[in-house]
């Protein structure tokens, strides 16, 4: 389906099978990572909300300043607003791609390594 935020899901039945699956995936998953998404679609955002538990389980990537690719873009505060709300400990990863082949990497390792250690605990 094309990005629209006002799209329905429910009323196509083989797409409606596919968020029935994705939800399944996502309660199974033992990390989620979203990239490049701004949560505007409500189906997304209430599949996250309804599978995903704890919510340090999920990383999301919002956009980094292009001159310092670790810290968050003042056109983000939105995005970091709503991941904030909705996934209180969720993690927030800066990127902006094309600043390097790393982008982001320190802030997906630090993510990974933070699980990690809870896993043990």
């Amino acid at each position: 389906m094309l990005p629209d935020p006002a799209k329905v899901y429910d009323q196509d039945d083989v797409i409606n099978s596919l968020w029935q699956q994705f939800g399944e995936a996502l309660s199974r998953a033992k990390r989620v990572f979203v990239l490049g998404h701004s949560l505007n679609d409500s189906f997304l955002l209430r599949a996250l909300v309804q599978n995903i538990e704890p919510f340090n389980r999920i990383a999301v990537t919002v956009l980094a300043r292009e001159n310092d690719p670790t810290q968050l873009d003042d056109s983000a505060k939105p995005v970091i607003d709503k991941i904030t709300r909705v996934f209180s400990a969720a993690a927030i990863i800066p990127m902006r791609f094309g600043t390097s082949p790393d982008a982001g990497y320190t802030g997906i390792r630090t993510w990974q390594e933070k699980l990690d250690a809870d896993d043990l605990l």
